[in-house]
């Protein structure tokens, strides 16, 4: 696997703010498969790529400040969101 980040990696914390956010519903968070009944498995919302990327995006503005991104990097489902990173609405 590709070092992505580190001091002599594509993303050195010396030099940049790093920032990995989870995807919502991911078993890190609330999830089908940690939420008590009655509202965990078949009951539990789903919840579309796009609106962990609108998430996403508010935390980088209304929380950081942060309105360009010099580097977007995502694995397995974050990465399926990469693509729609710029579709994203202000």
């Amino acid at each position: 696997m590709p070092c992505v980040a580190g001091a002599m990696c594509i993303s050195n914390p010396g030099k940049y703010f790093i920032l990995a956010p989870n995807l919502t519903g991911n078993g890190l968070s609330s999830s089908l498969s940690n939420t008590p009944e009655p509202f965990g498995k078949a009951r539990f919302p789903g919840i579309p790529i796009l609106d962990n990327l609108k998430m996403q995006r508010r935390l980088l503005r209304e929380v950081f400040g942060i309105e360009r991104l010099a580097l977007a990097v995502g694995w397995s489902m974050g990465a399926t969101g990469l693509p729609l990173g710029g579709t994203v609405s202000r």
